[in-house]
């Protein structure tokens, strides 16, 4: 092991390798989307103070690790992170109902609650979020009203690296791999 960042969680994927340099947006990608490493808002102030930060595994004090920088150099996609257990909160909207008024509700209800959104959609009938477990859900499906839902069960993957969501080729061998594992996709954004 290098002991620093990782490609994928070394659990899930035994051939992971260590990341040697990251920018600060894509460290703090890995962070937001279940990277166990860090905590995003720990980088918020070295990266205000152009502040070099190395990740480094306590097991390994010899090994380089993995260096976070303003900017990697790097394009395309360096690595995946995921989250399990995500829960998709669902608030239908009406025919004829004023989507806006529906969307400030339903936001407000999670901010109200403390609870962090990951991937949003919003479409003509619907609006749903993933977000990660919390105490705090009940409470904030409870203020949205019985036709809120929520469904568990989910799990967040993200492909992480600097303009890796431009890649339209990457994200479909990605769903293709997926699909050929038996999982069903939902994509988050419309």
């Amino acid at each position: 092991t290098g002991g620093g960042m990782m490609t994928a969680d070394p659990k899930l994927v035994p051939d992971a390798r260590v990341i040697d340099r990251l920018g600060f947006d894509e460290a703090a990608e890995y962070a937001f989307h279940g990277a166990e490493i860090l905590h995003a808002a720990a980088l918020a102030p070295a990266k205000r103070g152009g502040v070099l930060v190395r990740v480094l595994d306590v097991n390994h004090p010899e090994a380089e690790g993995t260096l976070i920088e303003e900017r990697s150099g790097e394009h395309g996609v360096v690595g995946i992170a995921a989250r399990k257990r995500v829960t998709r909160l669902t608030l239908p909207v009406p025919a004829g109902g004023d989507r806006s008024v529906y969307t400030a509700t339903f936001f407000g209800a999670l901010a109200d609650q403390r609870i962090e959104c990951g991937p949003v959609r919003i479409g003509h009938d619907r609006i749903s979020v993933l977000v990660a477990p919390s105490a705090n859900l009940e409470r904030a499906v409870a203020a949205l009203g019985p036709r809120a839902r929520q469904e568990s069960e989910f799990a967040l993957v993200a492909l992480i690296g600097r303009e890796a969501n431009h890649d339209a080729q990457v994200g479909a061998r990605a769903q293709s791999v997926l699909a050929d594992c038996g999982v069903e996709i939902y994509e988050a954004h419309t």
